[in-house]
């Protein structure tokens, strides 16, 4: 159940995350004002907007590699019996 929770946690997180980057792409008010006010180009908005979300899909693309890749020591050893992870050690 804990993991269920913490997975639906970290996935609405990301979701959130990704769609602030779409107010950059919209002309958000507070964006636009926010970007005058630090003196940056409005133009610098539109590139940060796109850049945003495919940097997340290169960052979770990078974290598959990882996963599938990982040494066999570092997987879960799960029992037929029960489909638990078995005792270690």
């Amino acid at each position: 159940m804990v993991r269920k929770i913490l997975y639906w946690t970290s996935t609405v997180i990301v979701g959130i995350m990704l769609l602030f980057a779409l107010s950059y792409l919209t002309g958000s008010e507070q964006v636009v004002s926010g970007f005058t006010k630090a003196g940056y180009p409005q133009h610098l908005r539109i590139v940060l907007g796109i850049a945003k979300p495919l940097a997340a899909i290169v960052l979770l693309a990078l974290l598959i590699v990882s996963y599938l890749t990982r040494p066999s020591s570092r997987r879960l050893k799960f029992s037929p019996a029960v489909g638990r992870p078995a005792q270690q050690g």
